[in-house]
């Protein structure tokens, strides 16, 4: 009886213990051909948009895409299973008039300055220190 009770515990740890580890780990495939919509940037709440602020990290080569809310971003990216960095980063030149880019410098600026991220269920959060700078919703391809 005693071994049949902590057979049943070493079971139960192994799938508690790690369902609760999936929902930390960064996993390439979460950050991947992913579409992350930006829902803060800078503790600000990001609302009142026509379009989507988006990136999406491309799965088939290291190039990332998007939106700043006026012009398309684009860019490289490594990512080691632990580190994203970002490099190249530019956009188009669109001349916007109606006020949709009203973000779009800050996003750039975040973009350039993040220094590390996490993946918790289905956001991505980029931060600058200790400090989340920037806050996305997966929403998939």
């Amino acid at each position: 009886m005693k071994k049949l009770l902590f057979i049943y515990l070493v079971v139960f740890s192994f799938i508690f213990g790690c369902s609760s580890k999936k929902d930390t780990e960064i996993a390439t495939e979460d950050l991947k051909n992913t579409r992350w919509k930006l829902m803060e940037l800078n503790s600000q709440q990001i609302t009142g948009l026509k379009n989507d602020i988006y990136i999406v990290f491309n799965i088939n080569n290291n190039e990332f895409k998007g939106f700043g809310g006026c012009n398309e971003i684009f860019g490289y990216y490594e990512y080691d299973g632990k580190l994203l960095k970002l490099s190249s980063i530019g956009k188009t030149k669109i001349n916007c008039t109606d006020g949709e880019d009203k973000y779009e410098d800050s996003f750039m600026n975040v973009l350039k300055s993040f220094d590390k991220h996490k993946i918790i269920q289905k956001n991505l959060y980029l931060y600058k220190g200790d400090k989340i700078i920037a806050k996305f919703e997966a929403t998939f391809l």
